[in-house]
């Protein structure tokens, strides 16, 4: 038969005087269920948890044995060795996970002396039978507490690989999503790139268009010229007695609504009397949210115009723009870093040139 005594047991270091009464020489009668408790809040073992008590007998002797976890209690056995002296023994209870203690409680038993012991008790059979069984329980504790040792350091031991490879595998994951980011940043510079050079081609097609106009304007011209000369109207012009003729302040004066230019802080620019408008520069911009913004030294009819701009290599190695927005005032680029495949900081200084062809009126 086992006897059951149900106590409450505290874990934050508060010793239990609970009326728990055994009897010397009792052998494996008695348990000790304990409820826990912490700071006076019932305690929920966590799982994973194991428990192990470690005795005091009256008489000194110290012990260990482990302790059973049923539910959210802990079974406590009375051992052999505990009660073998009477008096106020002590048992502690010690709850651990992954190596480290958790938890401890401790409880008294008050062990009754037993009616008859002594040297004719122990000179009896049953006796010698009881002390043979004593000491065939305490080989199987030691064997036990041994191989609970060596269990203990295999798991604490697997418990620090688990912990090595799970750190393993953090580096590699943070290892591909930094390649991956670089990918996404080489992807955003080609792009970049691709949309100067599109743009590069569409102000070269506009610029040749330009020429060409201005070609034929030339060319009619001459064409006038010529036909001024051949029907004798410069010799009309200059007769004195021309009431038509035109000084030359006057021809001047045409010549310089004919075909304008100018320049100022932001640039140059030249206008041509068909309406065309060349604006051109140089000049050192500050960086500001990855953007250059540029002013025009002339502002344009209609913000329809294609701006062209390159970088001073020998200061920005591998400086790139693209075009992000256009007033006829001006313009905006987004610039990086092409080598580095990054954008530049606030406040970096970038040598930048352009040219932008449009139409004054």
């Amino acid at each position: 038969m086992q006897i059951t005594n149900k106590i409450t047991l505290n874990l934050s270091g508060e010793e239990v005087f609970a009326p728990i009464v055994a009897h010397q020489g009792d052998l494996d009668s008695r348990v000790v269920e304990c409820a826990l408790q912490k700071d006076g809040v019932p305690y929920t073992i966590e799982e994973g948890t194991t428990a192990r008590a470690t005795y005091k007998s009256a008489a000194g002797v110290s012990d260990i044995h482990d302790a059973e976890i049923t539910g959210n209690a802990v079974i406590v056995p009375l051992i052999p060795s505990l009660l073998a002296s009477p008096g106020d023994a002590r048992c502690d209870v010690l709850l651990s996970k992954g190596g480290a203690v958790v938890g401890t409680g401790r409880f008294t038993v008050l062990v009754s002396p037993a009616a008859a012991i002594g040297q004719d008790l122990e000179k009896s059979p049953e006796y010698q039978s009881f002390v043979a069984a004593l000491a065939d329980k305490d080989q199987w504790k030691e064997e036990t507490a041994e191989a609970i040792s060596k269990a203990t350091a295999a798991t604490e031991g697997a418990n620090t690989a688990a912990q090595a490879a799970n750190d393993a595998a953090a580096s590699a994951d943070a290892a591909k999503q930094a390649a991956l980011d670089a990918a996404g940043t080489a992807a955003t510079a080609a792009e970049t790139a691709n949309t100067a050079a599109n743009g590069a081609n569409t102000a070269k097609t506009q610029a040749e268009g330009a020429a060409q106009s201005a070609q034929t304007a030339a060319t009619r011209a001459n064409e006038a010229a010529e036909g001024i000369e051949s029907t004798g109207i410069i010799a009309h012009m200059q007769s004195t007695s021309n009431p038509h003729q035109v000084t030359a302040e006057q021809v001047g004066a045409m010549a310089a609504d004919a075909i304008q230019s100018g320049s100022n802080a932001n640039g140059s620019w030249t206008k041509w009397p068909d309406g065309t408008m060349i604006c051109r520069g140089v000049g050192v911009y500050a960086v500001q949210t990855s953007e250059i913004t540029v002013g025009l030294p002339q502002a344009f009819a209609a913000a329809d115009y294609t701006p062209v701009i390159s970088f001073h290599w020998t200061v920005t190695a591998g400086a790139i723009g693209a075009i992000v927005g256009i007033t006829t005032s001006g313009f905006r680029a987004r610039v990086a870093d092409a080598i580095n495949g990054k954008t530049y900081e606030n406040g970096t200084q970038l040598t930048t040139s352009y040219i932008c062809i449009g139409r004054w009126k």
